[in-house]
């Protein structure tokens, strides 16, 4: 089964937001995860009213469109950042049924009842959907690196398009989610026990 699978946000006519999405399950609950950047462009917002009203996912061969929210309620679980009182960059999706079950039969899902605490040195494998060519979504792409510490910080080699993708060690163990670079071009990622928080 395939790692992750990408995650389409049409913003405006000319600026579509390109990333990487996965399953994820504590449980018996299984969701969608990505980061919210994807969605809004930037640093994601309360601002809901300037979101995007939809997201897309390949079903079945086929792009499905799917609603980030009902009126102005939001369809997706998000966290505070107690430290800034910003939306931390992550999301979790609720799926229809149908197409939670073709993606379940597709791709992995991976399990936050223990989350995994990476160790520095940890060999990792980013997971994701890079622009790299004329037409998007390409065949998924791995890019290898190792954990700098516990946060997660990483050396990996990653490019647009990488974000909201699953960080594996050891080759099955969930690190986290792919968030990024930081000022000093270091990998950021979203450690699985932060994860884990868009399930309670």
């Amino acid at each position: 089964m395939q790692a992750a699978f990408p995650f389409l946000v049409r913003r405006r006519q000319d600026d579509n937001g390109i990333g990487t999405a996965f399953l994820a399950s504590l449980g018996e609950t299984t969701r969608l995860v990505t980061c919210a950047h994807t969605a809004e462009g930037t640093q994601p917002t309360f601002n809901f009213q300037n979101w995007p009203r939809n997201f897309e996912l390949r079903v079945g061969g086929q792009w499905t469109s799917l609603p980030f929210f009902d009126g102005g309620t939001p369809l997706f679980t998000f966290r505070v950042r107690q430290e800034t009182s910003q939306m931390a960059d992550m999301m979790s999706i609720d799926l229809p049924g149908q197409v939670l079950e073709w993606l379940r039969n597709n791709f992995k899902v991976y399990k936050l009842d223990n989350p995994y605490t990476c160790s520095k040195g940890d060999k990792l494998a980013a997971y994701g959907y890079p622009d790299v060519s004329d037409t998007w979504p390409p065949s998924l792409q791995l890019s290898r690196g190792k954990a700098l510490d516990e946060s997660v910080l990483a050396e990996i080699p990653t490019k647009l398009g990488f974000s909201g993708g699953p960080v594996v060690a050891h080759g099955s163990k969930l690190a986290g989610m792919m968030l990024g670079t930081n000022d000093f071009g270091k990998t950021v990622v979203m450690r699985a026990s932060v994860l884990a928080h868009l399930f309670v």
